[in-house]
């Protein structure tokens, strides 16, 4: 009588732990949920070609400093995505119910090229 109660424990026992283990392991491979951001890419190039335009520079240094932003812009996005595990909608891509983090994209982007607003 003893084993057979004996065994039926180690049989719920075992199971217990292989649901647990189980759950562990879901938990630890599902990757966190990716949200959704916008950023408005028009308001930041207007803002970037109004600032540079008060600039002195020339045809050459603008075209330098043009591609500088347009490639910091896209390794920011990138790097934000990948950071808070999000997709990066362009701003009118987006109808309603999406954080916008243009301010943030904007100051980080505006810093990698050194780019100062007055």
């Amino acid at each position: 009588m003893f084993d057979l109660i004996y065994r039926g424990l180690q049989v719920v026992l075992l199971l217990m732990l292989s649901i647990m283990l189980s759950v562990t392991f879901i938990k630890l491979t599902t990757p966190p949920p990716i949200k959704m951001v916008s950023v408005d890419v028009s308001s930041m190039i207007k803002t970037f070609a109004k600032e540079s335009s008060k600039l002195n520079l020339t045809e050459h240094q603008q075209k330098d400093l043009s591609r500088d932003f347009a490639d910091a812009l896209t390794r920011v996005n990138q790097a934000y995505g990948k950071k808070h595990h999000a997709i990066v909608l362009v701003s009118g891509a987006v109808v309603a119910g999406v954080e916008d983090v243009t301010s943030e994209i904007q100051a980080q982007v505006f810093n990698q090229i050194d780019f100062k607003i007055e």
